[in-house]
């Protein structure tokens, strides 16, 4: 039998990805992976941490061969020290290019204009009001979209910005320290615009995500996921894999778009995905938003759908190799995977969340699907961060051979979840 070193990987994820990560691995014998939780980190103190693990690998840099951040948090201290390491990654300044919103949109209108909505610095856009009402305005710099709202009077965003600031301004610190760390405070627009918002004309069609990855300059792409919304909201409802009846046509258009766009900000070594809208009636695309790493809350319907193990792929990835050529449909196990996110419309307080013994015997009956709770009990849903109209409290993946087949399934798990709340 020949004998292999163990690449090791550090992994950055949120303490409910741990039980992904750690099913993933179970199946993986060429790496070594050791994760730190995004609330570790956090009570240790982010700039201490990234210092403290930097220089933990500059002096044995053997000790890790990558690093990955599964989240936009993460992805920020993964980054920081993959750069101030040399390990491998996408650079900082591609990172900023995609987090931070105003600079995104201003390559996004460079690159593929067309693709690219109009859009304004909340100050220079209640100076000119250029739009009539409405308009979406979000912060330059967040996610889950926090703090993010369709805005159907100017007064709307005046109140989003005093109302949203100083708790922006502090969530964004972690973000402040750690360019701090990787002294990548030069970027000036990026450190003007940070805690500012956005505002952008309202775009229509159907949402997707195209999820990819660039390895030294040449862009895979491997599946679109359809986004569904609750009615008149902009929170999701779940997600949809495979995209069905779209055309070649339009999976053409969306190839050369987001292959100019990821190009345009400067990314390569890293997993991206990219957030847009389609009218395929008109042959347009607009771009939302692009995410410099890997969309990890579709990891598992990665797996249902292509066959993969997605820890190994990222792994792959992140010490600077090709991800391992896997087309869709090659090990398909099911033909589709819903993504659904659980939530209330009002705040309330948590009373039950699932016990371990209610998930074990759920595991048992569908081992196929996945549960993510994202709550404790004893605490209410405004207690996490979430966007302005909505709380979400679990995730779940659900594969299937039918669409009746996965919504039959989803009934029949929600019903035995015991989740229980109180006004």
């Amino acid at each position: 039998m020949t004998n292999f070193k163990k690449k090791k990987v550090l992994i950055l994820c949120q303490e409910s990805e741990v039980p992904i990560v750690e099913e993933s691995l179970s199946q993986i014998e060429e790496y070594e992976v050791e994760t730190e939780t995004t609330e570790d980190i956090f009570l240790r103190g982010p700039e201490e941490y990234l210092k403290e693990m930097i220089d933990t690998i500059n002096e044995d840099k053997s000790i890790f061969d990558g690093v990955i951040g599964t989240r936009d948090v993460t992805s920020v201290f993964a980054n920081v020290i993959c750069e101030m390491t040399g390990k491998p990654a996408t650079s900082i300044e591609s990172m900023i290019n995609c987090q931070n919103k105003y600079i995104s949109r201003t390559i996004q209108a460079k690159y593929i204009p067309n693709s690219t909505p109009d859009f304004w610095l909340d100050s220079n856009f209640l100076k000119e009001f250029p739009l009539v009402p409405p308009f979406f305005a979000k912060p330059v710099r967040a996610n889950v979209s926090y703090s993010s709202k369709k805005c159907h009077a100017y007064d709307e965003l005046r109140e989003l910005i005093r109302s949203n600031t100083a708790q922006l301004s502090e969530y964004n610190q972690y973000y402040l320290d750690s360019l701090a760390v990787s002294s990548h405070l030069k970027n000036q627009l990026n450190l003007e615009t940070y805690n500012r918002f956005i505002c952008e004309e309202v775009i229509a069609g159907e949402q997707a995500t195209v999820n990819g990855y660039i390895y030294n300059g040449e862009i895979n792409l491997y599946g679109i996921v359809k986004a569904v919304f609750h009615e008149d909201k902009i929170s999701f409802s779940h997600h949809e894999w495979p995209y069905e009846n779209l055309s070649k046509e339009m999976e053409a258009q969306i190839q050369d778009t987001v292959s100019t766009l990821v190009k345009g900000l400067q990314l390569d070594n890293t997993f991206f995905n990219v957030e847009l809208r389609i009218e395929e009636d008109l042959e347009k695309i607009n771009i939302i938003e692009v995410n410099s790493r890997a969309a990890f809350q579709f990891a598992k319907m990665t797996e249902a759908i292509m066959g993969i193990n997605y820890i190994q792929w990222l792994c792959d990835l992140a010490v600077g190799k090709q991800p391992r050529n896997i087309k869709e449909g090659e090990n398909l196990t099911y033909k589709h995977c819903y993504n659904f996110e659980l939530r209330e419309f009002s705040d309330k307080e948590i009373v039950r969340v699932p016990m371990t013994s209610d998930l074990e015997q759920l595991k048992r009956m569908y081992p196929e699907v996945t549960i993510k709770n994202l709550v404790n009990a004893n605490t209410r849903l405004s207690d996490y961060k979430q966007n302005l109209e909505s709380y979400r409290y679990c995730i779940l993946d659900i594969p299937g051979n039918s669409q009746k087949e996965v919504l039959e399934k989803y009934e029949e798990v929600t019903s035995q979840l015991g989740y229980e709340f109180r006004d």
